[in-house]
């Protein structure tokens, strides 16, 4: 795939990068990843940069539209804590389907990535 003189690998493997420590329904500060085969130059609108691996995370689906999103958040962090986990870093979202390739959104399917020790 090839995005504004960038080759991305397929599948491919995006993310957004959730600078908001809680759920939020508005004004969301988010920062959308794609991996890329190569580092190129950075322009006005992509910055190319190598983020730190994530040792542990607690994953779980999200099956449906985006507006529910805070439904997972608050059964992850449920777990998080009945479980002793603590959350560390930011929280990721990777997108598997979605508009792009699936018109129903009951169907669409998110996974919900917090870091944790």
């Amino acid at each position: 795939m090839q995005r504004l003189g960038c080759k991305c690998p397929p599948p491919g493997y995006c993310f957004t990068v959730e600078h908001d420590m809680e759920y939020k329904p508005t004004d969301v500060d988010i920062e959308y990843c794609e991996q890329v085969e190569e580092m190129g130059e950075d322009s006005a609108i992509i910055q190319f940069k190598r983020l730190p691996a994530v040792p542990k995370a607690l994953c779980m689906k999200h099956v449906g539209p985006y507006e529910r999103f805070y439904e997972s958040y608050i059964e992850v962090f449920r777990y998080i804590e009945e479980h002793g986990y603590k959350p560390v870093g930011q929280f990721r979202t990777c997108y598997v389907d979605g508009v792009w390739n699936q018109e129903d959104p009951e169907k669409w399917l998110s996974i919900v990535q917090i870091p944790i020790e």
